[in-house]
């Protein structure tokens, strides 16, 4: 298709779907993209060479699924549509590297329908928006391999998501804060704190007996298996899209199937089903 977006693009304005990936496209995105493409509610652009900033106006659009990553994209993220899902502006090829710029937009904090935000392997600078943390649908998050700085802000979905994908704020030397295990400048003590000279008032908290102790670890024990239940559960009912590429899985997986997949002691069992799109990544 490439080298040059088609022209004949700019007349399909009742365009809903658009996959342009990999099609080897060294260009700008024209001065009709949002305006005639306002409609497309899925764009994938990723894995092509196309520079320059994004448009302006592209919070017009009805774009809810955006892929922009592995491109040559510079400059700040423009305002984007309240009501978008997914936001993968990130690069991992060799080829091509993004490298948008700036801080964070506080703007990302309106955008309550977000599910899926990468924003890794950019230029990004400056503070976390503290915005971020009012995401209650975030599935997934990643700022990795940019040059943020200062306190990672705490509650909402954050610390959820650093379980699932520890390396989520890693190449930012700037970072400090739980749950990273580098201290912010002026507070030396972590978010844990130290349980053997936790005090209550005056009082010390009493060391448990042999017996104690054992009928403590046993609930630990219990009370982990449940979170850990609920957590995986939780994570499998909120799928969106199931995504195996690059896997070493043999058959063909056909709706209702079942995968049985181990992680030590625990086996997480996903049963596809035709009831709606979800998304999981291996």
């Amino acid at each position: 298709m490439g080298p040059m977006f088609p022209a004949w693009l700019q007349w399909q304005v009742d365009l809903s779907y658009l996959d342009i990936t990999s099609t080897g496209i060294v260009d700008k995105l024209p001065d009709w993209f949002s305006n005639s493409l306002s409609k497309v509610i899925y764009l994938d652009i990723s894995n092509n060479q196309i520079s320059g900033g994004l448009p302006t106006n592209w919070e017009i659009m009805s774009v809810e699924q955006l892929y922009l990553s592995s491109n040559q994209f510079t400059g700040e993220i423009p305002s984007l549509p309240r009501n978008i899902i997914t936001l993968d502006i990130s690069s991992n090829s060799l080829t091509a590297w993004n490298e948008f710029s700036g801080t964070l937009p506080m703007w990302i904090g309106n955008c309550t329908s977000l599910r899926f935000l990468r924003l890794n392997n950019n230029m990004f600078h400056g503070h976390i928006p503290g915005s971020i943390t009012g995401l209650r649908d975030l599935r997934h998050l990643n700022l990795a391999e940019n040059r943020l700085s200062g306190p990672i802000p705490s509650g909402g979905q954050l610390e959820t998501l650093y379980t699932y994908n520890p390396l989520m704020y890693s190449g930012n030397n700037g970072l400090c804060g739980f749950p990273l295990q580098r201290s912010c400048p002026g507070n030396s003590t972590s978010k844990d704190g130290d349980l053997s000279n936790e005090k209550h008032g005056d009082q010390q908290i009493p060391e448990l007996h042999s017996d104690d102790q054992m009928f403590f670890l046993f609930g630990c024990g219990v009370g982990f298996v449940i979170v850990a239940y609920n957590a995986i559960f939780q994570l499998i009912w909120n799928l969106e899209e199931l995504c195996l590429s690059s896997s070493r899985v043999a058959n063909t997986l056909a709706t209702g199937e079942v995968i049985s997949m181990k992680y030590s002691i625990v086996t997480l069992v996903l049963r596809l089903q035709e009831s709606g799109k979800r998304r999981f990544y291996f």
